[in-house]
């Protein structure tokens, strides 16, 4: 019985422990056409971003696949890991306008989100990582950290002498309505619901031809990192095998 005891004991001791982990966490900028800035990355300035399709213009629904390379998360093999991952953009009270690097809805407006009941939703769909050279039993990691800001382009003044322009508003999930009122750039704490641009009012409430905005840019927020995946290690499994041995020949 004692050596039974003491050949399990060196079998559990024996299991492989978990690495030291070192996530990389940045913000994704201009995502509205696939001429994009680039991310926002702690990874050497080598950090590049693609966005397709190119346009969905006339769409009815739309999907963004967005990917980073030149990244380094686990610190093996130079900046040579990536992550990509997928946004559904859907509209509400017309088609998806997408040209000259501006969102819209094709509806009350010439392609402006104009109408009260227009608005163009953000929905984060999955992500990964994929390490370039992990080392053994290595995988990536991805963790969305959410929408951040949103940026509007093209906020006019309504079609009389006021200088008084249009409201919109983004809505984070369920939550309450936050007023837009001219271009500048929009940030709020990371949220992982869907993101919400839409139109309130004019100044005078009448030709909304004129009125309205487009959608020049939105910004996520996403975690790039790594895990080891625990084994046995081969100490464990001679250990195994050993108590096996003891266990067979006591019968």
């Amino acid at each position: 019985m004692k050596i039974q005891t003491i050949l399990a004991t060196i079998a559990t001791g024996a299991i492989t422990t978990l690495a030291s982990q070192a996530a990389i966490t940045f913000n994704i900028t201009n995502i509205d056409t696939s001429n994009t800035a680039g991310a926002s990355a702690a990874a050497g300035g080598s950090a590049a971003v693609s966005i397709s399709p190119a346009s969905f213009d006339g769409s009815a629904t739309g999907q963004y696949t967005i990917s980073v390379t030149g990244l380094d998360v686990d610190g093996v093999g130079g900046t040579d890991d990536s992550l990509s991952l997928l946004v559904n953009v859907t509209p509400a009270g017309g088609t998806i306008r997408d040209s000259a690097g501006d969102l819209g809805v094709n509806g009350a407006g010439a392609g402006r989100i104009s109408g009260t009941g227009e608005t163009l939703t953000f929905s984060f769909v999955s992500g990964s990582t994929v390490l370039g050279s992990p080392a053994p039993n290595t995988v990536g990691t991805f963790v969305f950290e959410g929408f951040n800001a949103v940026q509007l382009s093209q906020m006019t003044a309504d079609d009389d002498t006021s200088t008084t322009g249009d409201v919109g508003f983004y809505q984070l999930g369920a939550g309450p309505q936050t007023n837009i009122t001219d271009d500048a750039n929009t940030t709020f704490a990371n949220s992982t619901d869907d993101l919400t641009v839409g139109y309130i009012s004019g100044y005078d409430g009448t030709n909304q031809g004129n009125d309205g905005f487009f959608i020049n840019d939105i910004q996520l927020r996403v975690t790039a990192d790594f895990a080891v995946v625990p084994e046995p290690s081969s100490a464990a499994l001679l250990g195994l095998g050993g108590l096996a041995l003891v266990l067979r020949r006591r019968k």
